[in-house]
């Protein structure tokens, strides 16, 4: 009978150490598992400041290729439209659109699909490919209905507003049952809710607290009810004109074109109208912070990474003035708070994101045991360390978006106007030929060091 191959303390400990480097070293491939996604960011929001966009995005052309690619491709096709490349962020978001196509039917809330994420299990939530979340999904739509406009195609454009509009009105339904679903699980593991009490966790839910929901989104159904506007579409305009409303009914502009549209269904034959479109500031960051949780299946506690949103570090809100000559038009209004939004995302998540990091803690902690049970402690210590340098949060989220946006609309006399445009210290000037009858939409994008523009005549 040939002899049995057994494996001593020393040789299991040292096959045990060899599985974690390579599961390490394969996870640090896997972008964001040990590089936290802020840092990576760093370089695309800087590119904004420093008009390299264009440039920035294409260098991010292999990272689309990656399990976050997803998000890279979503931060590529922003960074070439405010580069003014419409065809290749076109091209970009084409891709973006047809990933979440994939996705779109698998759950939107899940705490039980963790044993299929693979190193997940034993790395962190940076290790599942990253999904998107809805207001990015509608943005994106939103976004790629502008490449449209300064392509002239703004049948397009109306297609992809419309989109983001129905995308809306589904995911209300679809995601507050996901949600109500996630919380009735999170409560079936017997979880305390002292987590929740946190000071960092109480800051988050007071940002989250400034938005209904993570992705309803009155910036999309503004934009989109201009849109029929100009083709003429003035029932249709009317409907998303109403949807912003009941979104954000403090926005005068808003209110505004509601009294506008119920009194005559026509643009004024001897005025021009002018909708100035301001994206202001950048997005907030997430941040990480420690949190203790007990076992599923150990009397043991567990200190975690998880990711918030500070409000010591919230962006601040600007606003947009404009002026044609000494004629004032105005200052823009928030339409939408995309800071929030992201933090009304990660606020809804948490339930399932708090159980899933327990069983996450719970499958490190099992396989340190059996190095320590393997024989000569390398095991163990190696297990222990790449426990501790493994534990980093979810900080991955679209960060080249607006912290907000914003709109103003006027009527001015057609013909041609110099438009002087002041957010706090930026300042720029744009050339308009303005025709009577016509909406044009002035869109500016606030690049930190300088205005972006695009005109789209409408």
């Amino acid at each position: 009978m040939p002899p049995v191959n057994t494996l001593s303390p020393r040789r299991i400990s040292q096959h045990l150490s060899v599985s974690l480097i390579c599961l390490w070293l394969g996870a640090c491939a896997t972008s964001s598992v040990f590089n936290p996604y802020t840092h990576q960011a760093g370089p695309m929001r800087a590119s904004i400041a420093n008009g390299d966009s264009a440039k920035e995005a294409e260098s991010l052309s292999k990272d689309t290729q990656s399990a976050d690619g997803l998000l890279y491709a979503q931060e590529a096709g922003r960074l070439f439209q405010i580069g003014h490349q419409p065809e290749p962020s076109k091209t970009t978001f084409e891709k973006v659109i047809n990933d979440y196509k994939t996705i779109q039917d698998k759950a939107v809330i899940s705490l039980t699909d963790i044993g299929a994420q693979g190193a997940s299990l034993v790395t962190n939530e940076n290790a599942i490919p990253y999904k998107g979340a809805p207001y990015e999904r509608i943005l994106v739509h939103q976004f790629q209905a502008f490449n449209y406009l300064r392509l002239g195609d703004i049948t397009g454009a109306s297609v992809e507003t419309r989109v983001a509009s129905d995308l809306q009105r589904r995911l209300e339904l679809k995601y507050a049952d996901a949600f109500a679903k996630a919380e009735k699980e999170s409560r079936s593991k017997n979880i305390s809710d002292d987590w929740k009490s946190t000071p960092e966790l109480q800051g988050l839910n007071r940002l989250a607290g400034q938005v209904k929901s993570s992705f309803l989104n009155a910036y999309t159904y503004y934009a989109s009810a201009v849109l029929w506007e100009a083709k003429g579409d003035f029932n249709d305009a009317l409907v998303d004109y109403k949807k912003a409303y009941e979104i954000n009914p403090e926005n005068q502009q808003i209110r505004a074109a509601i009294q506008r549209l119920n009194k005559r269904r026509s643009l004024p034959a001897d005025k021009a109208n002018l909708v100035i479109l301001f994206e202001q500031g950048l997005v907030a960051e997430r941040l990480s912070f420690n949190l203790t949780l007990p076992s599923f299946s150990f009397n043991n506690v567990y200190s975690l990474a998880f990711p918030y949103y500070s409000e010591r570090n919230w962006p601040k809100t600007q606003v947009l003035k404009a002026r044609s000559g000494q004629q004032q038009l105005g200052s823009t209004q928030p339409l939408v708070n995309i800071s929030a939004l992201a933090a009304k995302s990660l606020q809804e998540n948490y339930p399932a994101l708090v159980v899933r990091q327990i069983l996450r803690a719970t499958a490190k902690y099992q396989l340190q045991r059996e190095a320590r049970k393997s024989g000569d402690g390398w095991g163990g210590l190696i297990a222990n360390l790449y426990n501790i340098v493994s534990e980093q949060a979810d900080l991955r989220s679209w960060l080249t978006l607006p912290h907000t946006a914003q709109a103003l609309r006027v009527e001015v006399t057609p013909g041609k106007h110099t438009i002087a445009l002041q957010a706090a210290m930026l300042s720029q000037t744009q050339e308009l030929d303005l025709r009577p009858g016509r909406i044009t939409i002035l869109r500016v994008i606030d690049a930190q060091t300088h205005l972006v523009t695009e005109v789209y005549n409408l």
